[in-house]
């Protein structure tokens, strides 16, 4: 396996940006899985809290968590997506 990437999104209604792309280097020349990917997003990504899960998505492993909530709503979110996944893996933006 190669490399892992991270990318981050701000989600708010239909509205999706990419905020940010990390390069994760790998050690290991095993395939990735959801337990791989969590180790990696936790390793950079400290703060980012407890997570509950990570969904298998066509793309790779998929967490999100929420921001902050909205302007006009406190019931609705902006949320941040974390899409983890191996560099041969190509991704539908």
């Amino acid at each position: 396996m190669s490399d892992i990437t991270i990318k981050i999104f701000h989600v708010l209604d239909e509205h999706r940006e990419l905020v940010r792309t990390v390069h994760v280097k790998s050690n290991s020349g095993k395939a990735l899985n959801g337990a791989r990917a969590l180790k990696a997003l936790r390793r950079e990504f400290p703060k980012i809290g407890y997570v509950h899960s990570l969904l298998k998505t066509a793309d790779g492993w998929l967490c999100t968590k929420t921001i902050e909530p909205k302007e006009t709503c406190a019931f609705h979110y902006k949320w941040a997506e974390y899409l983890v996944f191996s560099e041969q893996a190509e991704i539908n933006e």
